[in-house]
């Protein structure tokens, strides 16, 4: 980039923006996320972006050019969202600028802000969006019925895993306010596959509090947000 950007174009200075693909960087595996929520798969992606984006101060070129103001990373990638299910192809981009940027380079940065913030304006009618928080725990109401399979329950406890069964099974639900909601085994597959190191080891404890703490956290991987208010049969 320093030897393709010419320092001047006629009397005005020139400055530079690197824009990157970061997908690969990110996902190595080069496949897809999966969301349960359309807001969900944005914040995983976003999650992503901002750990590569972490490493930009790092990179040379912002040492070595003093005309580069800034680097546009971004990545897009197919997405399995769960509810409603759905494939999308998901976009996410993340601006970094330099910390010591001159007062051109400053004014630069704001006619292309500008110029951005323009291209990507929405329509006015559309309702905007809010951004949504992720739970912190879950708080059943009295009265709500919580229940997972025994024989999975026995294996849990005694082997930290279990058995393959038939992904579409139904394996746990809990009834909030008259509300069911059920989970298949691909749900808790999908929990124990990145479930905390210190929960397996605590296996041994209670067999009702490992039960409730379990369909508690399928719950929340299933509705991931404070906000989220599930329809009935959801």
């Amino acid at each position: 980039m320093i030897l393709r950007m010419p320092e001047k174009l006629g009397t005005r200075l020139t400055f530079g923006f690197i824009a990157v693909d970061v997908t690969k960087v990110a996902y190595s595996h080069n496949g897809l996320t999966l969301g349960w929520t359309t807001e969900h798969s944005r914040d995983v992606i976003q999650r992503e972006l901002i750990r590569v984006a972490d490493q930009v101060g790092n990179f040379p070129l912002f040492r070595d050019c003093r005309t580069l103001l800034g680097y546009w990373l971004q990545i897009h990638l197919p997405t399995l969202i769960m509810h409603p299910t759905q494939m999308a192809t998901r976009f996410s981009s993340c601006h970094i600028f330099r910390e010591d940027m001159s007062p051109k380079g400053q004014r630069a940065v704001r006619s292309f802000q500008g110029i951005f913030e323009g291209a990507s304006k929405g329509d006015s009618r559309e309702t905007p969006p809010r951004r949504k928080t992720l739970r912190g725990e879950v708080c059943f109401p009295k009265g709500s019925l919580l229940f997972l399979e025994p024989d999975i329950l026995r294996e849990f406890l005694e082997r930290g895993t279990v058995q393959e069964r038939d992904r579409d099974s139904t394996v746990a639900h809990v009834t909030i306010d008259g509300r069911r909601h059920e989970f298949s085994f691909f749900e808790l597959r999908l929990l124990l596959d990145n479930l905390d190191k210190n929960w397996k080891d605590l296996r041994c404890q209670d067999s009702m509090a490992v039960m409730c703490y379990l369909v508690a956290r399928m719950y929340a991987q299933r509705f991931p947000y404070e906000e989220t208010n599930p329809e009935p049969g959801s």
